[in-house]
C-alpha cells in the first residue's frame, strides 16, 4: 500500500503499460505532466481515486480499468486536451466513474462507466469536451453537466439504464446533444441544442431553461421534416429557438410547414 502507486510529476513522454495498482491512496497520479500514455493498466481498490490528473494535458488514457475505488475511477482537475478511450470505470462505490473539474477540450470515446454510486460522467466547470459512444448504465445518473460546463458535445452515448435520471444540466449553456437519446432529465438554468444529423437541429436561445421530465427524447423530437417540442406538457421548454431542417424538399408541398408560437426558424434545404 502506497500513497501513490505510480506518480508522475513534471514528466513527459512516458509509457505506462500493463501495471496493476491496488489498495493505495491513488493508483495513478500525474501532476503537471503531459504527453504520456497510460495503456492497459488496472487501478482497483484504491482509497481515493484510481487515476488522478492534476494540471496535466495532452495525455492518452486507453483500455485501463479504474474500478472499485473509494471516490472516483478517473478524476481530472485543471487538465485539458487529454484523450480517454475504451476505459472501464465502474463500481466506484462512493462517487462517480469519471469526474472532470475545470478540465476542457478533452475527448472521451467508447468508455464504460457503469454501476457507480452517483454519476457515470460528472462534468463540472469544464467546457468544450466531446463524449462519443460511451456507456453509462446502472448509475444514479448517467451524466451531469454543471457549474459552468459550456459548449460540450454529447454524441450517441448509451445512457439507457439509471436509477434517477439519464441527464442533468445545471447552470451550463451551449451544450449539444447530437444523435443522443435521453430519458429522464432535469434542466436548471440550462441552454442547449439537440441535433439529429439526418433530419435537423434545434438550438434554444434561452440559456436559463428550467424543466424536468421522464424522457427528453419524447419531449423534444427532431425527426424527418419535423421538430416537435411538447411545451404543453413541459412549459419550461416553451421558449425561443432556432430550427434548421436538413434535406427539405419544397416541391409540391402538402400543407407546407406549420409554425405555431415559435420564432427564429431557419430552413436549410440541400
Amino acid at each position: 500500500s502506497n500513497n501513490r502507486a505510480i506518480f508522475l510529476e513534471s514528466s513527459s513522454g512516458n509509457n505506462v503499460t500493463s501495471n496493476i495498482a491496488e489498495s493505495n491512496q491513488y493508483g495513478f497520479y500525474a501532476a503537471s505532466s503531459s504527453n504520456n500514455a497510460l495503456i492497459s493498466n488496472t487501478f482497483k481498490f484504491n482509497n481515493v481515486d484510481g487515476v488522478y490528473l492534476d494540471t496535466s494535458s495532452n495525455n492518452v488514457l486507453s483500455s485501463n480499468i479504474a474500478s472499485v475505488n473509494n471516490v472516483y475511477g478517473i478524476n481530472s482537475y485543471l487538465s485539458s486536451n487529454n484523450t480517454f478511450t475504451n476505459n472501464t470505470v465502474s463500481s466506484n462505490p462512493s462517487n462517480s466513474g469519471i469526474y472532470f473539474s475545470s478540465s476542457s477540450n478533452n475527448t472521451l470515446i467508447s468508455n464504460t462507466a457503469n454501476s457507480n454510486a452517483f454519476y457515470g460522467f460528472s462534468i463540472e466547470a469544464s467546457s468544450n469536451n466531446v463524449l462519443i459512444n460511451n456507456t453509462a448504465n446502472s448509475n444514479n445518473r448517467a451524466i451531469s453537466l454543471h457549474s459552468g460546463s459550456n459548449n460540450n458535445t454529447v454524441i450517441n452515448n448509451n445512457f439507457s439504464i439509471y436509477s434517477t435520471e439519464a441527464m442533468r444540466i445545471t447552470s451550463s449553456t451551449g451544450n449539444l446533444l447530437k444523435d443522443q437519446p435521453i430519458g429522464a432529465y432535469t434542466l436548471t438554468s440550462a441552454g442547449f441544442a439537440i441535433e439529429n444529423t439526418s433530419s435537423g437541429k434545434i438550438v434554444f436561445l434561452n440559456n436559463t431553461i428550467t424543466e424536468s421530465g421522464s424522457s427528453l427524447s419524447t419531449d423534444i423530437v427532431v425527426q424527418g421534416n419535423l421538430v416537435f417540442v411538447n411545451s404543453t406538457l413541459q412549459p419550461g421548454l416553451n421558449t425561443t429557438a432556432n430550427i434548421t431542417l436538413y434535406n427539405v424538399n419544397f416541391t409540391n408541398p402538402s400543407n407546407g410547414h406549420n409554425i405555431t408560437s415559435r420564432s427564429g426558424l431557419n430552413f436549410n434545404p440541400i
